[in-house]
């Protein structure tokens, strides 16, 4: 069998479940654009408060995008979103919450830069752990490109009909999987399967890089799996999970592997 690197094997298994046929250029790397020297927006995290609604908004928690909050009428807001730093890809990542005095709809609608899109569908929790899509009769598209795929087929802005009451309602670019929730499944496996966990290197802020190792740390084979460079992808972050949950667990299968 032709060997192919790794990450074409992925590609293959990915394509063949779609009955695709596998295409090479497909691998290509995107343009890179240096960030390195372009300073960081941070967000201020605070609660936004519009005693004339009896409604409130909030980026405090770990996770949160939010930059500013307007009221543009009775129940009526503009949630900005803005990156840290730029230029940057258009995935634009949002997550706030919002609550009332008492039950009652709002419009929120979500605008970014000028050279950004709309691109993740609303998720909505009642906890910040189950998630579930907003309803589409609840999303309002503005400025929708004409293309069929990619950016230019993306709204500019969308305006979402929330029902709040008292207990704040989450909403989310995609399911909240922050690094407490992470290292809290690292050390929930490592106990499990008597597995080592350590610190690899802090990030540039100062949070700690962890790595989990499975099998012989001596052997001269070696497969690194890494997760979470883009943290809001979490479909790669899930299969990043079920992977390693697979391979360190007790069938034949998976000691045979941690043999080789």
């Amino acid at each position: 069998m032709k060997k192919f690197p790794l990450y074409f094997l992925i590609t293959l298994v990915a394509l063949a479940a779609t009955g695709q046929t596998p295409n090479p250029q497909l691998q290509t790397p995107a343009e890179s654009v240096d960030t390195t020297s372009r300073p960081i927006k941070y967000q201020v995290h605070r609660a936004y408060e519009f005693a004339e609604d009896g409604v409130t908004f909030s980026n405090q928690f770990a996770g949160a995008r939010l930059s500013n909050v307007e009221r543009i009428g009775p129940l009526s807001y503009t949630v900005t979103i803005n990156p840290e730093n730029a230029p940057i890809n258009m995935s634009p990542w949002y997550a706030f919450k919002v609550w009332g005095d008492r039950s009652k709809d709002v419009n929120v609608r979500l605008v970014y830069p000028e050279y950004a899109r709309h691109r993740y569908d609303p998720q909505i929790s009642n906890d910040g752990h189950k998630w579930r899509l907003l309803e589409k009769d609840r999303i309002t598209d503005e400025e929708k490109g004409s293309g069929t795929s990619g950016p230019e087929s993306r709204p500019k802005s969308i305006v979402m009909r929330l029902k709040i009451d008292r207990k704040p309602l989450w909403i989310s670019a995609q399911e909240l999987q922050n690094s407490a929730t992470v290292f809290r499944w690292l050390d929930e496996i490592a106990k499990k399967r008597n597995l080592q966990i350590s610190e690899i290197g802090r990030s540039l802020e100062g949070r700690p890089i962890k790595m989990l190792t499975i099998g012989k740390p001596d052997s001269k084979k070696m497969m690194m799996v890494i997760s979470r460079q883009h943290p809001p992808e979490v479909t790669g972050y899930f299969a990043m999970q079920a992977f390693i949950e697979t391979i360190a667990g007790k069938s034949d299968l998976a000691k045979r592997f941690r043999n080789e």
